[in-house]
């Protein structure tokens, strides 16, 4: 089944312009034993202001790496395009998502696609809920019922994209009728729905977890299966309850290098991602963030990403 995705109203023209200022860093060579490490400092480019999802991945990374590397936080799709089109500078690298490699390419003319990029690795990955008002429904049959009766609003990031998507997947999987409300943030989504202006709201955890701690949220369903549950979460229901017999997108995070770069700078970044997934601090990221612990690198990397590419088509 076609998944669309609705316009979103972002500005390529600055992305644009960057279109000059692409090209190999001269410090990008190998030392000549197959081996290759950054001559000068690293930028880490973030499609997304200070504090959000790609952010704190981004600064968690570069704290953890062992060499000069500074974020930039760009506008989305300019900050891909920017890494696009320095094609070999493997000192100019990227944080993404789902929804910049995979949802806005299929429906903007950006330019790219994600496998324009050097994938390097998906690092980790949100899982999408639903949640309402506590007593909104008894239980997720409940939300389901009476999904058959009426249609359910669903406050959502936005006037469209990767959640809509989300949404509407769920929906037809449960053959009920959401109707999809965009707005500015996370906030403005959760206090809809205490305030009983929306149903539902779909989120990750990280940004509604603070109010299910204060009791004026409560999660229905996750899109995720029952390995992802959160230990706070573990008595939420999942596709399966609802019997689903598959899990709905998982919106990953992920790092990627322009086209273009040497076998020896992908093997370094890889290596570094690696390294990074095998500490504490990233053990603490995934819990603090309730992240699900996907890494993935290489053709499973791409594998992933084909799959979720024909998803949105």
């Amino acid at each position: 089944m076609n998944k669309k995705i609705g316009t979103l109203a972002l500005s390529l023209s600055a992305a644009l312009l960057l279109a000059s200022c692409g090209g190999a860093s001269e410090n990008n060579a190998s030392d000549g034993n197959g081996e290759w490490t950054p001559e000068g400092t690293v930028s880490l480019i973030v499609g997304a202001g200070p504090g959000g999802g790609s952010d704190i991945m981004a600064r968690e990374f570069a704290e953890s790496y062992e060499g000069d590397i500074v974020v930039e936080n760009l506008e989305p799709v300019e900050a891909e395009f920017s890494v696009f089109n320095a094609s070999g500078d493997a000192e100019r690298i990227g944080v993404g998502n789902w929804a910049s490699m995979i949802a806005h390419p299929s429906e903007l003319d950006t330019g790219y696609k994600w496998d324009d990029f050097t994938q390097i690795g998906i690092v980790a990955a949100d899982i999408l809920y639903l949640v309402a008002a506590p007593g909104a429904f008894d239980s997720a049959e409940d939300m389901v019922e009476q999904g058959k009766e009426q249609s359910l609003s669903v406050a959502q990031v936005g006037s469209s994209g990767g959640h809509e998507v989300v949404a509407e997947d769920i929906a037809d999987a449960l053959d009920i009728e959401f109707e999809t409300i965009g707005f500015e943030g996370a906030g403005d989504q959760l206090n809809a729905v205490i305030a009983g202006d929306v149903d539902l709201a779909i989120l990750s955890p990280g940004a509604f977890m603070t109010y299910v701690e204060s009791g004026e949220i409560e999660p229905i369903f996750s899109a995720g299966s029952e390995e992802y549950l959160p230990e706070e979460l573990s008595d939420v229901a999942v596709p399966a309850d609802l019997g689903i017999d598959r899990e709905f997108p998982m919106f990953w995070r992920n790092v990627f290098a322009p086209p273009e770069i040497s076998d020896e700078q992908r093997q370094h970044w890889e290596e570094a991602i690696e390294e990074w997934t095998q500490t504490e601090a990233y053990e603490e990221y995934l819990d603090t963030n309730y992240l699900a612990p996907e890494f993935l690198t290489g053709e499973d990397l791409e594998e992933q990403m084909q799959v979720d590419q024909d998803f949105v088509e």
